[in-house]
């Protein structure tokens, strides 16, 4: 592994241990400061979503998204329908919608039993 590689696996591991130990305190806050200046979030994009997170870490992202206020959390399609279908399962679980975009086009849909979840949005 290369000395990039190595720093880039250590910075993933701080950073999922921080996303499963940190409160919600700041993204209170920060909602509250965009409401109050009559902005209203909508919509948010983590990072974490991949399918090499860990399931603590995807449960993060729906967390931050309600901290915020989100009604939708955006995702770009992980080529992967039993990821989709996790991921639809935790929007579910938050009730949040999950839009999924595609933007390389390399893929136009998913598998058919994700049409019957209701927050899977294509």
């Amino acid at each position: 592994m290369t000395e990039m590689e190595i720093q880039r696996k250590n910075f993933d591991q701080e950073m999922a241990t921080w996303r499963t130990s940190v409160t919600m305190d700041k993204f209170i806050e920060l909602k509250k400061m965009y409401l109050d200046a009559g902005v209203q979030i909508y919509a948010f994009k983590p990072q974490v979503f991949d399918k090499n997170k860990s399931l603590e870490e995807i449960d993060y992202g729906f967390r931050v998204g309600k901290a915020l206020g989100v009604s939708h959390i955006t995702l770009e399609h992980p080529e992967d329908d039993e990821h989709t279908q996790l991921l639809g399962e935790m929007a579910l679980k938050h009730k949040i919608y999950a839009p999924i975009t595609d933007m390389n086009n390399k893929r136009l849909f998913c598998g058919i039993r994700l049409l019957n979840n209701r927050n899977i949005m294509l």
